[in-house]
Formats: structure tokens, sequence, C-alpha cells
């Protein structure tokens, strides 16, 4: 409590582990008290609403800029249920920052970052002791300007992206139609790649629980599955965001879809590249490309039909909104097949190397 007081450049990191409406509360009082912002993992999505004036989003190695610059700059980092991964930390943290990682789990204390204050307990208990210690600091107003520079920067950096030619439809105008036609009950699926990190960074979500995603083991293949399973447990329709890639993995299951009428909506970047990898050869190593350029010739409108599954092709954002607006009204399985740039990247990226890199 005395650190976060007297801290003028708190973050609170957020993890997977604060999955519920308690801990959700008691860290937003947390960061209105403290003049903290919050950031996330990807397992934390959903935890803090997207609309929450404090939260940044996910942060990391393919977080939002703001989140993991603010993350950066920090002077104290209050790490609530989640484990500081490789993807998650990278070279982000220095020597000054103050670290206070509270998680059930002893053995993720000091595993992976040595931690200034670590506290092994229940998140609700230990933020409730907390949360009664702290003073009301009112505005921190040089931390307030920072964390806006950072995100003018960050806008700056999409608008940017986006001048640049490429073909097909941009990842991020996709995620913000879903955004726009999804109800705040939609479950959001991802497989494994750069359709999952764009999804992370740039879907909205009001309520906990709603965004399943293969984290740790990082499994192509996953979504088709998780979204049947979210299905069964959920009345109206499960969005999948999917890579042609991730989606070849497991594409037999969607006979189980149409069998069990499944009301899933594939969103489905369809760039015939293999997208991390390809972006990771491109950026690291000097556009020498190894197994990473599928060249598939798969007719995915033409396949799903196959397997009795609704489907359709776009080739602009206005066509995105109509077909998923159909998809929204179907009965079962329904792909919409949408082009993407080969080479369109996740930004920011910040690698495992050094910080010039």
């Amino acid at each position: 409590a005395d650190l976060l007081n007297n801290s003028q450049k708190p973050f609170i990191y957020i993890g997977g582990g604060a999955q519920t409406e308690e801990i959700r509360d008691l860290l937003m009082d947390i960061a209105e008290k403290s003049g903290a912002y919050m950031g996330c993992s990807l397992m934390g999505i959903s935890v803090i609403p997207h609309a929450h004036p404090r939260f940044l989003g996910m942060q990391g190695m393919f977080g939002r800029y703001a989140s993991t610059m603010a993350f950066s700059s920090s002077d104290l980092i209050l790490a609530a249920g989640v484990r500081f991964s490789d993807r998650s930390v990278s070279n982000c943290l220095n020597e000054n920052r103050k670290i206070i990682h509270i998680d059930i789990d002893r053995s993720e204390i000091n595993k992976n970052v040595r931690s200034d204050i670590g506290i092994v307990g229940g998140l609700k208990e230990t933020l409730s002791l907390l949360n009664e210690k702290l003073i009301e600091k009112g505005p921190l107003s040089e931390w307030d300007r920072t964390v806006s520079d950072f995100r003018n920067r960050e806008e700056s950096i999409i608008r940017e992206t986006e001048a640049e030619n490429r073909n097909g439809l941009f990842p991020k105008d996709i995620i913000s139609a879903v955004n726009d036609l999804k109800s705040d009950s939609t479950v959001i699926v991802t497989d494994v790649g750069q359709h999952q990190m764009w999804t992370a960074q740039f879907i909205s979500l009001n309520r906990q629980r709603r965004f399943l995603s293969s984290g740790g083991l990082g499994t192509m293949g996953y979504g088709l599955g998780a979204s049947i399973g979210a299905a069964v447990a959920e009345d109206g329709p499960v969005v999948l965001v999917t890579g042609d890639g991730s989606l070849m993995m497991s594409i037999n299951e969607l006979a189980t879809a149409v069998r069990l009428r499944s009301k899933i909506i594939i969103v489905l970047l369809h760039n015939r590249v293999l997208g991390m990898v390809h972006q990771w050869q491109r950026v690291s190593y000097g556009r020498r490309y190894s197994e990473s350029k599928l060249g598939k010739k798969t007719d995915f409108v033409k396949l799903s039909s196959a397997f009795g599954a609704a489907s359709e092709q776009v080739s602009d954002l206005d066509g995105f909104r109509k077909a998923f607006s159909r998809a929204m009204m179907s009965g079962g399985p329904y792909l919409i097949d949408v082009p993407v740039d080969e080479n369109e990247p996740v930004i920011p990226l910040r690698p495992y190397q050094t910080e010039k890199n």
C-alpha cells in the first residue's frame, strides 16, 4: 500500500486469474484511487471493460502500443493473477521499477521476474485488504499526459500502417465491424497466429469470460473445436476469428458443427501464408522465407459448402458487414472468407532482443 500510495507512474498488469466480477470491481477501484492505468495479458482480456478510461488493452510483444509503453515507463507494477511470460514482458523491465506480484500459485512468484513484494494468496482477499489501505491520491497530471501521448502515438502508428499500399481488407477494420455488429454476450474465439493478435488488440469486450484463445501452448487448430464447445453453452452466435493455416488444422470438425447446427460465424482472415512465421522471417531473417508461404489454392467457400455450411467471400468492408448480418441470422455455421494481404503486419512488434530492435 505504501508503494502504491507513493507511486507517480503506477501500472496494474492483469491476467486470467482475475476473471471474476468482485476482482474486476476491486481492480478498477484501486486504479481510480492510485491513479494507475491498467493493461492485461492475452488471458486477461475481458477482465476490465474495454471502454474503461484507464484501461489500455493487452501489452507485450504484440500488445497495444500505449499499454506496452505505459508498462515500460511505469515506476510501479501491480501484477494480479498473471505470469510474466516472455511474450508479455520481453525486455520491457528495468531495475528502477518496483514490482508487486500477487498470485495464488506460489511457483509463479519470482519464476520469470524478481518481485520486490511477492504475495501468495487469492486475489479477492488480498486486493480487498490492499484497497482498504490506499489513499485517494487525485490526478497524477504528468503520468496522465504521458499516457495520453502514448495513446496519440498509437493512433498515428495505426494510420501510418493503413496508409501503405497493400491488397485486401485491413484486419483492424474487420474486427471493428465485428465490434459494431456483435452483442455484449457474444463469445469471441481465436485460433493462433496473426489473426489472434489482431483480435486481442482490437476486440471490444465489456463482459467477462467472453474471450477464448489458446495462450501458452499456442495451438493452431484450437479455434473450431472451442467454438463448437462455446456454442453448446450459449444461445447466441459464437464468432471464431481464424486464419487459413489454423483452420486447415481442424477443418474436418466443420462436419461436427454442421451436424450440431452450431451457431458459429467463422471470420476467416485469408492471407495464404502462416502469417506470424512469415512476419518474423520478413522482419528478422531478411525475407528469407521457409515453409511459411502455403501456396494453397483451397477454395474455402466451396469446401465449406461441401461440408454443408453456409459460406461466402467478401471483397470490401460493406460486403463484410452485410455478410456478418446474414450470418447472425443463420441457424448453423457460416463462413466468411476475408482476403488479407500476405504482408499485413501485426504492429507494434516488440522483439525479444535489444531495445533498439
